[in-house]
């Protein structure tokens, strides 16, 4: 006579399957969140050697945007974009409002999280365009880099995602905005720590940083200093 598995055995055997289902997929989880965090570490150091390279070159920071008189404006000319010289030249890029699997594109963003726009100059494909980090404009386009008291801390490139808020605003370039009493701005903050709770930058010293971030003037702390945005 043949054998055959009861109801019993077979309950047995579902509920230790999901017991090991349990126990492996949140490391699974977490070795998958680890990885991302790597390669966004490695995006971000591939920005910052740019972003050297660039002021080697002309002894100032990349502009946001190539019209300085209309700075932000023309989403076209955006600084990661292939418009812009900083991205055509010294980030490789080659396509339009498409950042996907390129140095701009963090795995470990949503895709909710970043702007749906149009890919192509006819406004005819709309995409998720993948842009991840935000740029501290507080040097761009000038030489002020120069005199950065502490660099290692001064952070250039970090992890953002675009807002919630009804107010969309450029994620890509205002990180986290602040009022003239230094309060943050309300829907403007950017900031996304998006791995294990924590935000990956590139500071100006040339070293990638993993911080918490919970306040507008100290993102987080390193020893006895804390990350910034400003020179403080």
């Amino acid at each position: 006579m043949k054998n055959k598995f009861t109801i019993i055995e077979l309950l047995v055997v579902i509920s230790i399957i999901a017991i090991l289902a349990a126990i492996l997929l949140p490391s699974l989880a977490a070795a998958r969140n680890k990885a991302y965090s790597a390669t966004c570490a490695s995006n971000l150091r591939q920005l910052g050697l740019a972003f050297i390279q660039y002021t080697t070159d002309f002894e100032l920071a990349p502009r946001a945007n190539e019209n300085k008189d209309n700075n932000l404006v023309n989403m076209w000319t955006v600084w990661g974009a292939r418009a812009h010289f900083f991205g055509k030249k010294y980030l490789n890029i080659t396509k339009e409002m498409n950042w996907k699997n390129t140095i701009l594109d963090c795995p470990g963003l949503k895709d909710e999280d970043s702007m749906n726009d149009y890919c192509d100059y006819a406004q005819t494909i709309r995409i998720r365009n993948r842009f991840s980090y935000g740029y501290n404009l507080n040097l761009e386009g000038n030489g002020n880099y120069k005199k950065i008291r502490r660099p290692s801390r001064y952070l250039i490139f970090i992890d953002t995602c675009k807002s919630r808020a009804a107010l969309l605003g450029k994620y890509w370039t205002f990180p986290y905005e602040r009022d003239s009493t230094g309060m943050p701005v309300s829907g403007r903050n950017y900031i996304q720590p998006r791995h294990f709770l924590r935000c990956n930058a590139f500071a100006l010293g040339g070293n990638v940083v993993s911080f918490q971030f919970s306040d507008p003037k100290g993102f987080g702390q390193s020893g006895s200093a804390t990350f910034s945005l400003d020179d403080n």
